[in-house]
C-alpha cells in the first residue's frame, strides 16, 4: 500500500483546520451571495440581527499581515452569508497568541530486507500566523 494518498490525506486535512461558527440571535435567512455581504463601520438604518460570527484565517498559507487578515474577513463573510446576512456590524480583528516554535527528534529502525537499519531525524515547526475576526452579521432591509 502506498503512503501517497494517507499523506496527501493528512495535509489537506490540516490546511482545511480553520475555525468559523456563529451564535443565532435573530432568525437565520435564505444563504446570499458571500461578495455582497458589506462591512458596516456605523449601523444602518433599517436592519435586523441575526447572528455574532466568528472565523480566522488558520490553515493558510499566508504569511503577510494584510493577507491574513483578508482571509479572516473572507471567511467571516462566507460565514455571515450562510446565514442570509449581508451586512456585517461591530467588526473585531484579533491576533491571537503567538504559539511557539516546536523541536522534535525521532528514532527509527528499518526492517523487510537487508540491510536494516536505524535513522535518526530532526524537524523545527513553525508556527504560521493567522488572525480572527467576529462581527454582528445583519440584514439590512431595503428602505
Amino acid at each position: 500500500m502506498s503512503l501517497r494518498p494517507v499523506l496527501a490525506a493528512m495535509l489537506c486535512a490540516g490546511c482545511a483546520n480553520y475555525n468559523s461558527s456563529h451564535i443565532m440571535v435573530g432568525p437565520p435567512r435564505p444563504p446570499v451571495d458571500p461578495s455582497t455581504v458589506r462591512i458596516y463601520p456605523h449601523p444602518p438604518s433599517n436592519y435586523e440581527e441575526i447572528a455574532l460570527v466568528n472565523a480566522d484565517s488558520r490553515g493558510s498559507f499566508r504569511w503577510s499581515s494584510q493577507g491574513t487578515t483578508d482571509l479572516a474577513l473572507e471567511r467571516l463573510k462566507n460565514e455571515a452569508a450562510h446565514l442570509g446576512a449581508n451586512g456585517l456590524l461591530n467588526l473585531s480583528l484579533g491576533e491571537p497568541g503567538a504559539a511557539s516554535p516546536t523541536l522534535g527528534t525521532g528514532i527509527a529502525y528499518g526492517w523487510g530486507g537487508p540491510p536494516a537499519g536505524y535513522g535518526l531525524g530532526t524537524s523545527l515547526g513553525v508556527p504560521a500566523p493567522f488572525k480572527s475576526a467576529s462581527a454582528l452579521a445583519i440584514r439590512v432591509r431595503a428602505n
